[in-house]
């Protein structure tokens, strides 16, 4: 089953529920409040007998002329209600032959009926005297009063069901109303829930369809969407992963492009310089040996470094982590590749807080980073005669800045520098410009760090490398 199928089952499912459920509650509602009503207006209706009782003790001072007597206890009863009153529905303990009374209850003879309505007279404690008291049933007792004081009660039994007439017609009709009115309301929710279904789940196939095309590998494909709702931050998340995947794509074949030529220009130097050998057009010496051996271990690099960029980069971080006195570092590789730099004419300045800073990290793996900054420094700084090395702390990081004056770096390349394989200057070959893995590699061992590292232009005029690494 389709979900179109199954979201439109739930909601003509729960509409029935709900519409079924309603005219029940509606309907036990409506029994129960008609036959409150009549039970109220029977009550109401017995005020006249209640005060003709009243009137009857008053006379007589006492009820010894109605115990007993159904008979009269019955022509005061017509006489004081207007109309015959309509007996309520036989119950079923009451159309089983007659079992002998209560010992409470005093015998009737045949020839002294009871009034056809459960009415019945009790004194003032409740002790039953006259008329139809079956034990079983409810009552009103409506207290009988002579001037002020308690002669007795008149007991009206509660109907616990509907008779035969308006009051029952009246809610059967009722009932027939709902149920036209339940129907109604499924063929609404069904003209409804159709095309709300189809609201829903249209986006959601028009998304699966687009999905199977990205597995097919055409993350070129886009969704138009103007919604808000979740399934268009759905529709928004599928465009962001197609796009994603296509700019990975592209990487991808990019890395293989640049990996395949990294490794084809030694190759192919070693197999020019060999093939040169066997033909005898160079002899096979200690220089030509030593030429051989360069080459090879350029490519040896290379292989190298593209093998630590894959680890890092696939987590296989093998990090000697602990306390590190990031300033007391500084300090002393900052003095070594002072050295160094003064060779090229180069002066370095050295920038320290005056407490000490710690970080949690490798120390070899940070003078790894370092030695890496340093080195394009020295190789592709040109024109400088100034570098600073600063270190500060901001909130919880430290912040390091390697920069120098040299002839910097353009602002369009500033964002690619840290991946691999990129050149600034394409036309550089591998003895000018490396392999161009080694800022790659900075960034994910700053990454493992839980730092960041990014390039800038300097305040100096030339390149700023900054690496943020987070406090101890």
């Amino acid at each position: 089953m389709g979900i179109q199928n199954k979201v439109f089952g739930v909601f003509l499912l729960a509409s029935a529920f709900l519409a079924l459920g309603l005219v029940l509650l509606v309907q036990w509602s409506l029994d129960r409040g008609m036959l409150a009503y009549v039970n109220k207006q029977e009550v109401e209706r017995m005020t006249p007998l209640v005060t003709a009782l009243a009137d009857f003790h008053q006379r007589q001072g006492n009820w010894r002329r109605l115990e007993d007597n159904n008979r009269a206890f019955r022509r005061l009863v017509e006489q004081s209600i207007e109309g015959p009153m309509q007996p309520p529905p036989p119950r079923a303990a009451e159309r089983e032959p007659q079992r002998r009374p209560p010992p409470n209850q005093r015998p009737v003879a045949e020839n002294n009926p009871p009034p056809p309505h459960p009415l019945a007279l009790l004194d003032a404690a409740g002790e039953h005297l006259v008329g139809h008291y079956p034990p079983d049933r409810q009552y009103h007792l409506l207290p009988i009063e002579q001037e002020g004081e308690l002669v007795g009660y008149l007991a009206v039994a509660k109907r616990d069901r509907l008779a035969d007439g308006y009051e029952l017609n009246f809610v059967t009709e009722q009932q027939t109303n709902l149920l036209w009115l339940a129907l109604l309301l499924l063929v609404f929710v069904w003209l409804i829930s159709l095309p709300l279904a189809r609201h829903l789940v249209g986006p959601i196939r028009r998304i699966t369809a687009a999905m199977s095309q990205l597995t097919k590998g055409q993350y070129q494909l886009r969704l138009r969407t103007d919604r808000k709702d979740e399934i268009g931050i759905l529709t928004a998340d599928f465009n962001q992963l197609a796009e994603t995947l296509e700019s990975n794509e592209a990487s991808r074949r990019r890395w293989l492009a640049d990996i395949s030529h990294e490794l084809r220009t030694p190759v192919a130097v070693l197999k020019g310089e060999l093939e040169a050998i066997q033909d005898g057009i160079r002899p096979l010496n200690q220089e030509q040996i030593a030429s051989l051996q360069e080459e090879v271990i350029q490519l040896q690099q290379l292989i190298e470094d593209l093998h630590q960029l894959n680890t890092l980069g696939l987590g296989d971080r093998q990090f000697q982590m602990g306390s590190i006195d990031i300033t007391a570092f500084v300090q002393s590789y900052g003095a070594k590749q002072a050295e160094l730099l003064k060779e090229q004419g180069i002066e370095l300045s050295l920038q320290l807080p005056g407490q000490s800073i710690k970080v949690k990290g490798d120390t070899a793996r940070l003078r790894q980073v370092l030695d890496n900054l340093f080195a394009n420094l020295r190789r592709y700084a040109d024109g400088a005669n100034q570098a600073r090395l600063c270190l500060t702390s901001e909130g919880e990081q430290a912040k390091l800045v390697v920069e120098d004056n040299g002839i910097g770096v353009p602002s369009q390349h500033l964002n690619h520098l840290f991946d691999p394989l990129y050149r600034v200057d394409s036309a550089r070959n591998r003895q000018q410009g490396g392999s161009g893995l080694g800022l790659a590699i900075c960034r994910q061992i700053i990454e493992a760090h839980g730092g960041q590292i990014d390039a800038s232009a300097s305040t100096l005029g030339g390149l700023a490398i900054t690496l943020w690494l987070p406090l101890d």
